[in-house]
């Protein structure tokens, strides 16, 4: 009944949107800049919780052994605004929690930069780094500002673009239509074994054009890594109950892998990059500590601890044992070489000689 009657407010959503791609960028109404270094745009055209960090550092990954590389987000949810390039001092209020998981992964091998004017961003980097050679933007597909030499769009396994509705109704920033501009679609978050039956249902589903490619990632998660004192000292011990803590837009694929190692779960969800306060950390203790068992601990997301590490509520958490998961993308069989060929040979067009 709700769906029924945002409807019309999806439609008014839907037409602005469209009309600002398709119109105003698309007929030159509005200015694009195209710039003359390989720029890599990961995004999506749904709100949020499709994989785009671990999928921007599958690409850093993979560019940086053979050039330098640069990233740039707006920083979601910082308390600063214009451009800033992440150092060592800076905290998620200054750049945000995924760029500064970026900065704490790669260091100072890639420059993490933020941004809410894309276009500003990506001129800042080559004035202050001319030997930046690739540009990746995190979410940036809607920034039609800057004209992306390659678009890649995700879409979750279990949530894909094709089955969903605009805004409000759904959770559609555009219209499916908007897809079309995309050069490469990744189907993420799915089962590690993919049956030919569910990718060609995919594939149906999504209806490629001639220009697209279509590949299908999953997550490959790590060992813990302790964040508070309590978890490193009890490093390699044996837990029954866990709470997972998330601040992310979808944790069904962290809690479906994490059912198969502990006896119980006790989720503890809170909105997307959830800035956690005093009063949150409280009531996460106070559960912690009614769980009624000695082998317990608190697990949550690589991102979710950005945030849980600052300064200002980290000694909140010191005598309780947490840990972060790490993830990292992995392509299916035989769709690992193609998507890693299609990126390289991008990249190298700009680079002929190199």
């Amino acid at each position: 009944m709700l769906r029924f009657l945002l409807f019309p407010i999806s439609c008014l959503y839907g037409f602005i949107v469209f009309i600002r791609r398709n119109v105003f960028y698309k007929l030159g109404w509005f200015k694009q800049t195209k710039f003359n270094i390989p720029v890599i745009c990961v995004g999506n055209i749904s709100m949020g919780g499709t994989g785009k960090t671990p999928h921007t550092e599958y690409l850093t990954r993979l560019l940086m052994p053979k050039y330098k590389i640069a990233t740039l987000s707006r920083g979601y949810k910082r308390k600063t605004s214009g451009f800033i390039c992440a150092n060592a001092s800076h905290l998620v209020s200054d750049i945000g929690d995924e760029p500064l998981q970026y900065f704490q992964e790669f260091g100072e091998e890639v420059m993490v930069a933020v941004d809410e004017k894309r276009v500003r961003g990506i001129e800042k980097i080559m004035q202050i780094n001319p030997d930046i050679q690739v540009v990746i933007l995190d979410d940036a597909f809607q920034h039609l500002s800057v004209k992306a030499g390659l678009n890649i769009i995700l879409t979750d396994y279990f949530k894909p673009y094709p089955d969903d509705y605009i805004l409000p109704t759904g959770t559609l920033r555009e219209y499916k239509s908007a897809a079309n501009d995309a050069d490469i679609i990744i189907v993420t978050k799915c089962p590690s074994v993919l049956s030919p039956i569910t990718r060609d249902s995919f594939l149906h589903a999504i209806k490629p054009k001639p220009h697209q490619k279509v590949f299908f990632s999953y997550f490959s998660y790590g060992d813990f890594v302790p964040i508070t004192p309590k978890a490193e000292k009890l490093m390699g011990k044996s837990y029954s109950q866990i709470i997972l803590l998330t601040g992310i837009a979808n944790p069904y694929p962290l809690n479906e892998y994490l059912m198969n190692k502990f006896t119980e779960i006790h989720p503890m969800a809170f909105s997307d990059h959830h800035t956690f306060t005093e009063k949150d950390i409280a009531k996460i203790v106070m559960t912690y500590q009614e769980l009624i068992t000695t082998n317990k601990a608190i697990i949550t997301t690589q991102k979710d601890a950005m945030r849980l590490l600052d300064p200002s509520i980290r000694h909140l958490t010191e005598d309780i044992p947490i840990y972060y998961i790490p993830l990292e993308v992995k392509f299916h069989k035989s769709y690992q070489e193609l998507f890693d060929k299609e990126i390289l040979e991008f990249v190298s067009s700009f680079y002929p000689h190199q």
